[in-house]
């Protein structure tokens, strides 16, 4: 067997593995996203609907969503990161 043989006998074997982390990955930022932004925005959304709103209930989301979108966006622009 010659090493480029060997090679694609290699990347055969590891081919499904990368699939099931790149789905793993994709599932996690899709629940992560739910978690992080689509659950905190119905929340904030539900308390509208309320006759009487609390001060403190809006400084909780109000402060919530400026921490998370101020993190949201120093990621993009590269200032903050998450992985080494």
């Amino acid at each position: 067997m010659n090493t480029d043989s060997r090679a694609a006998h290699r990347d055969a074997r590891t081919a499904p593995n990368d699939r099931a982390r790149k789905m793993l990955g994709l599932g996690l930022k899709i629940a992560g996203f739910g978690v992080g932004y689509c659950y905190p925005t119905y929340s904030a959304l539900k308390l509208l609907d309320r006759k009487v709103i609390g001060p403190e209930d809006v400084t909780l989301w109000l402060t919530y969503f400026m921490i998370a979108f101020t993190l949201a966006i120093g990621e993009a622009i590269g200032v903050v990161g998450w992985c080494a």
